[in-house]
């Protein structure tokens, strides 16, 4: 019903557009485009206490695999656990480490953080849980990473402007291959995408791009241009002045 007594309609990606149902069904019935916005994300600040009071927290680590996720089902985080015996077997010798930043009790996941418990326990040592943070603290957070996973694995995630943050921040991507959450990666190469829900793909594609972090880090200006606020800012100001 939103949608049938809206001016316009907007989703962030043609991607997303084209594997939704809903926006599929309100295209057919009214005929109506619907217009394609990436959202205007900006820069993380970054501050060097919150760097060393989030090291402090994390500890002596040689490789850092960042999540920014709550305790929630579609984020997928228990198969980024699962992938960390491989990752260590790949990186001999070296110290490797999850660190998730995000909320750690969300409503109705009381069932999914005891099943993400008992896997760290088997990896205590090598998992950290950050808690809530604050956005003024997300950039920080990305720079104490090596690498930002999106493992989620339902259409519930459109997007995951999480990774765009990391991009801009210098921090290469390893996400879902859902439609919109692709997106960022695709239009950037600064990442690499694997199916769904696939642990040992992903502990694949974690080696891969902590393996070439330096020449895929050389990619966050072109993240700075695919994702400028004044490009966003723009859709907008066309988009209102049309509907004015």
């Amino acid at each position: 019903m939103t949608l049938l007594v809206a001016d316009s309609v907007v989703t962030y990606t043609r991607d997303y557009e084209a594997s939704s149902q809903i926006l599929g069904l309100f295209k057919r019935l009214t005929k109506r485009k619907v217009i394609a916005v990436v959202p205007p994300i900006a820069v993380p600040n970054i501050y060097k206490q919150t760097i060393v009071d989030i090291q402090k927290k994390v500890g002596k680590a040689d490789v850092i695999i960042g999540i920014a996720a709550r305790l929630a089902a579609e984020k997928g985080i228990e198969y980024v656990l699962e992938a960390l015996p491989v990752i260590q077997k790949h990186m001999r010798g070296k110290t490797v480490k999850i660190v998730i930043a995000g909320p750690m009790e969300p409503v109705g996941e009381e069932a999914y953080k005891e099943k993400i418990m008992k896997l760290v326990h088997k990896l205590r040592k090598h998992v950290v849980f950050l808690g809530s943070i604050t956005p003024r603290e997300m950039g920080s957070f990305y720079q104490c990473i090596d690498v930002l996973v999106l493992p989620s694995i339902n259409s519930t995630e459109a997007f995951g402007m999480v990774q765009v943050e990391a991009m801009l921040c210098g921090v290469p991507v390893v996400a879902s291959a859902l439609p919109g959450v692709r997106v960022p990666v695709t239009l950037t190469g600064m990442g690499m995408l694997v199916p769904p829900a696939k642990s040992q793909l992903l502990a694949d594609a974690i080696i891969k791009v902590v393996g070439k972090k330096a020449t895929l880090a050389t990619l966050q200006r072109k993240a700075l241009t695919v994702f400028a606020v004044s490009r966003a800012r723009k859709a907008w100001n066309k988009l209102f002045t049309v509907i004015q």
